[in-house]
């Protein structure tokens, strides 16, 4: 009895072994989210005869340019690096 017992364990085993299931996987794509483009400069008034005003626009510009610069900076610098680690992996 307990070489039947052994048999069909031992068959079951060998069974489950051959059984062989191919997993890939594949890096995740970026959302659309975080794809959104930067939002458009600011144009200068076309009556202004201000130094202040043509100033402002030139800083808020800036600004505007920087902050979407370092945005979009950051998050390629994230993919490339998560997207490597990921293929090192395999």
């Amino acid at each position: 009895m307990k070489k039947l017992l052994l048999v069909i364990c031992l068959i079951s085993l060998v069974g489950c072994a051959n059984r062989v299931v191919p997993v890939t996987q594949k890096f995740p794509t970026v959302p659309d989210e975080l794809t959104t483009p930067c939002s458009d400069l600011k144009d200068i008034p076309e009556n202004t005869d201000k130094l202040s005003v043509l100033a402002g626009t030139v800083v808020s510009n800036y600004s505007l340019y920087h902050d979407c610069k370092m945005q979009v900076d950051s998050w390629n610098e994230w993919y490339t690096t998560q997207k490597k680690i990921f293929e090192e992996v395999k």
